[in-house]
C-alpha cells in the first residue's frame, strides 16, 4: 500500500474564531487530482480546499475573477482558466501571464 501524504504542516494565522489553515503535501499528482475533483462534496460543510498558487498566479486569478466573474474562472495545474461566452458559444481560455489576460480583455472588449 502506498502513502499519498508526504507532509502535513500547520500555518499559524491568528484568525479569531476561525480554524487555522493547513498545508498538505501529496506525493502523487493523481491523489491531488482526486481530492480537487471531489471537493465540491464539501460544499456547505465549512471546509474549503484551495491551491497554493504563486503570488503572480494568484494576482492573475483574482484579476480574471474581477473581470469575468468568480464562477467563470478557476485554476488547473497552476494555469488560470477562463470561460467566456454564453450557451453554445462558450470558450475556455488559458491565461499564464497578466499580458494574456489583457489581450483577452481587448479581444472581448470587456469593460
Amino acid at each position: 500500500m502506498s502513502t499519498a501524504l508526504i507532509e502535513l504542516e500547520g500555518v499559524n494565522h491568528l484568525n479569531k474564531g476561525k480554524q487555522s489553515p493547513i498545508v498538505v503535501h501529496l506525493c502523487s499528482y493523481w491523489t491531488r487530482k482526486m481530492i480537487f475533483n471531489g471537493k465540491r462534496k464539501l460544499k456547505g460543510s465549512g471546509i474549503t480546499i484551495c491551491k497554493d498558487l504563486t503570488k503572480e498566479r494568484l494576482k492573475i486569478l483574482n484579476a480574471a475573477a474581477d473581470q469575468h466573474g468568480h464562477r467563470n474562472v478557476w485554476s488547473s495545474d497552476g494555469r488560470i482558466k477562463i470561460s467566456i461566452g454564453k450557451g453554445g458559444s462558450k470558450r475556455v481560455h488559458t491565461v499564464e501571464r497578466m499580458t494574456d489576460l489583457l489581450k483577452l480583455k481587448a479581444l472581448y472588449i470587456i469593460t
